[in-house]
């Protein structure tokens, strides 16, 4: 990832993007008046913010599975839900859960 900044080429690394957008979204400016602050040209900055809020495809989605319950295991989905499993579930069942 490059940009131009008063005609020098910098590289930025993803960090480095986000610590600006962070920055930037704490300063209540606005994005073209954050850019010439922080010299950083307008359609890079644009560029970060859409690249990096762009949600990751991989196909799959973690669920966390607790299975410190007294006799059961809890699941907990992105969205919230929680799914309580009494006893242990089959991996068949489980397998058929995540499909």
């Amino acid at each position: 990832m490059c940009c131009f900044v008063k005609n020098k080429i910098m590289k930025h690394t993803q960090e480095q993007m986000e610590q600006s957008i962070s920055s930037w979204r704490q300063s209540g400016l606005t994005k073209k008046t954050f850019c010439k602050q922080e010299n950083i040209a307008y359609a890079t900055f644009n560029y970060w913010c859409k690249r990096l809020s762009a949600p990751v495809q991989s196909g799959f989605s973690e669920i966390n599975v607790d299975g410190t319950l007294s006799g059961g295991h809890e699941i907990r989905f992105p969205s919230g839900a929680r799914m309580i499993i009494q006893g242990e579930p089959s991996a068949n069942w489980l397998r058929e859960l995540v499909r």
